[in-house]
């Protein structure tokens, strides 16, 4: 998140919440302490929650928390349709399984382990 999104993001929560404190150094410290991976659309929405639960002032770090609830929450819905679909769950079994070898490759030097072809988990088989 640049600046310029987390100075939008403080205009949002003085809108949300005109009770809460500011001054000259809020923007700052949220800015340091928001992760530079969330989104502004992703806090905004974290924001909404947090004060449609009844909150009256904005703790960020129930921003923080609601952000990685909510990506949690997505990542196991993205987890479940991958389970569902066995050629999906096919293909991130052997993904896995090619960035292990290369991991481990690259750890051991070997460059024998780069010429191992991943199982076959069943391909021919119905």
């Amino acid at each position: 998140m640049t600046s310029t999104e987390v100075a939008l993001l403080c205009r949002f929560v003085r809108a949300a919440c005109p009770g809460q404190q500011w001054d000259e150094y809020t923007a700052e410290a949220w800015e340091l302490i928001l992760p530079p991976d969330y989104s502004l659309d992703e806090c905004r929405a974290a924001i909404v929650a947090i004060v449609c639960q009844g909150a009256r002032f904005i703790d960020l770090g129930a921003v923080v928390a609601e952000v990685r609830r909510t990506r949690a929450e997505a990542a196991e819905r993205k987890r479940i349709r991958v389970l569902l679909d066995p050629g999906a769950y096919r293909a991130e079994v052997e993904a896995a399984d090619a960035a292990f070898l290369r991991k481990l490759a690259a750890r051991t030097g070997s460059a024998a382990l780069k010429a191992v072809p991943p199982p076959d988990y069943g391909k021919g088989a119905s």
